[in-house]
């Protein structure tokens, strides 16, 4: 069953399980939205974007309404909604934010095996291990949390300014940690470009990263 996590005038955050195989209402699906679920060839991957396609004609109560996918496969369902899908071992996250505000969502499993050290140079810059170990410490995470953390922070804000995940482009300063907000400074060059807060949800088994970008920023 669909679960709310957020709901604000100006957030809308939703979770969910993709089923195993194709569920009784997969028939909702346009042949647009179809179509691009099945350009997979892996079933995990079809359903998923199934599932969140689902989800947004749930979330509005229409089943007519048709998830397209724009510039770098962004959703787009709504003109009055800005909207970011993410999915991980059969759990599908569905986030919503009034235009013009842009939205990141990003969803990661903490049982997943990861030799982070790979990370730098590909999805890290080597001057971010000194932010990842202050996540660390401010937080109170072990080093794999804080690692997925941060990669998940990095995931949803590269979402949210619709931009390929290009770290070497951007590199992020953490400035503090109140309650589950987590707020940065983001350079490019050596070059500081804008403050930014981003939130981050961390369960037993999952990291929830949400950036939500408003019109003025």
């Amino acid at each position: 069953m669909m679960r709310q996590l957020v709901s604000t005038p100006d957030l809308q955050l939703y979770l969910d399980q993709v089923p195993k195989d194709w569920p009784q209402d997969a028939f909702l699906l346009s042949d647009l939205e179809m179509a691009y679920c099945l350009q997979s060839r892996q079933l995990e991957l079809q359903l998923s974007r199934a599932k969140l396609r689902l989800m947004v004609k749930q979330i509005f109560n229409n089943p007519q309404i048709e998830v397209v996918s724009g510039k770098l496969g962004r959703p787009l369902a709504h003109p009055d909604w800005d909207i970011s899908f993410s999915h991980k071992d059969q759990r599908a996250l569905v986030g919503l934010v009034r235009t013009p505000d842009k939205l990141g969502v990003d969803l990661e499993s903490l049982r997943q095996k990861i030799d982070w050290s790979a990370f730098f140079g590909h999805c890290f810059l080597d001057q971010e291990a000194g932010e990842i170990l202050k996540l660390a410490r401010i937080s109170g995470w072990d080093g794999h949390s804080a690692n997925l953390g941060f990669f998940s922070l990095k995931e949803a804000f590269f979402k949210a300014l619709n931009m390929p995940f290009t770290p070497a482009d951007l590199r992020l300063v953490v400035k503090a940690i109140e309650n589950d907000a987590v707020f940065f400074e983001v350079f490019h060059k050596g070059q500081k470009q804008m403050d930014v807060t981003c939130n981050i949800l961390k369960t037993t088994d999952e990291v929830i990263s949400v950036c939500h970008l408003r019109a003025s920023i």
